[in-house]
């Protein structure tokens, strides 16, 4: 006579079983649970990392971007189908400023990127390889510049301004002077002042100088 089948179990017994079998299993392959623990846990800190890098490099440049262009209706700029775009000439501001309905006109003039590096007073340089050096021309109306000063003087000729995170990280002293490389060499300027790029000086780690717009074209080259 065949013996009775054993009884199946409950729902709950089966549950009880698998998590047995379960706690059995982690116990018996530790290194294993947790090196996948802490691979699962890596690869999510990095999306979300990801993320988080990403949102905020974009909020910093459209910052920037609303810093550089604050006042500003219209910029004429120049074309070119190959190779660099010519700068205009500076008659191109008493024409624009003569059009009916502008109310001012100012000339932007910028060095290319690390084209003009000041020398810290010690003869070091600053480097290259992390933010950029820019400089560009002073622009004297408030609301068309991007620049607010906050200690010292605009720049004459012969004298240059920084903005003031770069002068406090890398010891530029208002009244001092200090050799610039520029694209035809060498110049000896003074620092006059120290400025602010907008309101909170969002430069994101570059080196932001200004120069007298009467000397800026001949010093960027």
């Amino acid at each position: 006579i065949p013996a009775d089948p054993p009884p199946i179990p409950a729902l709950s017994d089966w549950t009880l079983i698998m998590f047995r079998l379960t706690i059995k299993n982690l116990l018996a392959n530790k290194v294993r649970f947790a090196l996948t623990t802490f691979g699962v846990t890596l690869a999510v800190a990095f999306v979300v990392s990801a993320f988080v890098l990403g949102d905020g490099l974009r909020s910093s440049f459209t910052d920037v971007s609303e810093d550089i262009t604050a006042g500003v209706d219209l910029e004429v700029r120049n074309v070119a189908d190959f190779g660099d775009v010519p700068a205009l000439p500076m008659s191109t501001v008493d024409d624009v400023a003569a059009i009916d309905g502008v109310a001012h006109a100012v000339a932007v003039i910028e060095a290319p990127q690390d084209a003009v590096r000041p020398i810290k007073a010690n003869g070091d340089f600053i480097t290259t390889e992390g933010p950029p050096q820019i400089a560009y021309n002073w622009v004297d109306n408030e609301q068309l510049s991007p620049f607010t000063l906050v200690n010292g003087s605009p720049p004459a000729v012969g004298e240059f301004t920084v903005d003031y995170d770069s002068a406090a990280e890398h010891g530029f002293v208002i009244g001092d002077s200090y050799e610039l490389i520029v694209p035809d060499g060498r110049a000896n300027l003074t620092l006059s002042g120290t400025t602010s790029f907008g309101a909170d000086n969002s430069t994101l780690g570059a080196v932001l100088m200004q120069m007298n717009t009467a000397e800026a074209s001949e010093l960027f080259g």
